[in-house]
């Protein structure tokens, strides 16, 4: 963490919560998020809330929770 600014981190609040970022990122915190993540890269699917996710799906309207297995009825498409 550089302390800068970018498109997708506000850097300030970051900074205030974390003061040793180097200590943070060798906890088991970290270790247990890096598992979630992996879990989530493996489905493909984005780690989150059931609500976080619906608010999500509803911008670019995408499913993007899991769904049943298998094909779709016809009138569905």
């Amino acid at each position: 963490m550089a302390g800068k600014e970018d498109v997708l981190v506000r850097a300030a609040p970051l900074l205030k919560e974390i003061k040793d970022w180097r200590w943070f990122l060798r906890g088991q915190e970290a270790a247990d998020d890096l598992g979630a993540l992996r879990r989530h890269g493996r489905t493909g699917r984005p780690p989150g809330s059931p609500r976080c996710l619906e608010r999500i799906e509803n911008r670019p309207r995408r499913l993007l929770r899991r769904q049943k297995p298998g094909l779709k009825p016809e009138g569905d498409k």
